[in-house]
């Protein structure tokens, strides 16, 4: 039986509680893995560099990025960070990867949105083979170069895990699916129901084997918003209203669309339902206050998690 796995995302705690503790909290309450977002404009760490930090007080659990903006790294220097953070955790890095989709940031940079999927693409075909160990010539539409390698080598083998996230909304954009079939170790949409996620699930599979790679060697994830309370009725009214100021949209939380509201048994229901069509690895991001966040990973640790030991 594969194990399922769990790990926390690091958000809106800020003032409550810094990344490299809230990691090694994780840790000890037996947490698989630990994420941290990438944004430029937000007042939050680079998410690199904090999990080099995490790499050196922790000691099993992995660390993952959730996700890296592709069209916001050039590829090489991007690899050449993750293959520092690789060797400084012994190969615990996961690497979230995506296209981006905030328009003010790409304004920022200088880079135009429209063409976020096929720098992405480019960059994601230069990275699958640098993270190998390859030495590499590329000569494509952003970006050329010959004979290049990128070292330390990684740790992990056959290269670290690259992770593509996708949002899924109303309906699945082709390309990171295309993307997760050609390059991923990981698919780990947002908000994607159980019925969007097993069409992603056959989409992907397909353009894997075009792509002539095995599609049982990816593995399925996903980000799930979760909140414990007395009630399904109380959970999902105060999560409703927490994500609907964080993010300024309205977003019920109904079991079977990436969320777990309730009791802990009802939370554990909700993420059965996934487990059952084949996800393995479940990225929680608390749906509660602020000043409850923590407490509420703690509890999922200890409530939710050992029954899917």
């Amino acid at each position: 039986m594969t194990k399922v796995k769990f790990g926390p995302i690091y958000t809106r705690i800020e003032d409550l509680m810094g990344p490299v503790e809230l990691a090694e909290k994780s840790e000890s309450w037996g947490y698989d893995s630990f994420w941290v977002p990438d944004y430029v404009l937000k007042p939050r760490m680079d998410a690199l560099i904090v999990l080099g930090a995490a790499a050196q007080r922790t000691t099993n659990i992995q660390l993952g990025t959730a996700v890296m903006v592709l069209p916001y790294k050039d590829p090489l220097l991007l690899s050449k960070s993750a293959l520092s953070v690789d060797v400084l955790s012994n190969g615990r890095l996961l690497l979230g990867v995506g296209i981006g989709a905030i328009p003010r940031e790409f304004e920022a940079l200088g880079l135009d949105i429209h063409q976020r999927g096929r720098v992405s693409d480019e960059r994601l075909d230069i990275m699958s083979r640098i993270l190998a160990g390859e030495t590499v010539t590329h000569h494509g539409r952003f970006h050329s170069f010959e004979n290049v390698s990128i070292g330390p080598p990684a740790v992990s083998k056959p290269r670290i895990p690259i992770w593509v996230g996708a949002h899924c909304g109303n309906g699945w954009a082709e390309g990171p699916l295309r993307r997760t079939g050609r390059y991923a170790d990981a698919f780990v949409p947002t908000e994607a129901t159980i019925e969007q996620y097993k069409d992603a699930m056959d989409r992907i599979s397909r353009h894997a084997e075009a792509a002539g790679r095995d599609p049982s060697k990816i593995e399925w994830a996903a980000f799930i918003f979760i909140i414990m309370e007395e009630s399904r009725e109380y959970a999902e009214r105060k999560g409703f209203a927490e994500l609907a100021d964080r993010l300024d949209r309205d977003y019920p939380l109904v079991h079977g669309r990436a969320a777990a509201a309730g009791t802990v048994d009802e939370c554990i229901e909700a993420i059965q339902a996934y487990v059952d069509i084949g996800i393995t690895h479940f990225i929680l991001d608390s749906a509660s206050p602020a000043e409850e966040i923590v407490e509420q990973y703690e509890r999922a640790a200890k409530e939710i998690i050992p029954h899917f030991r």
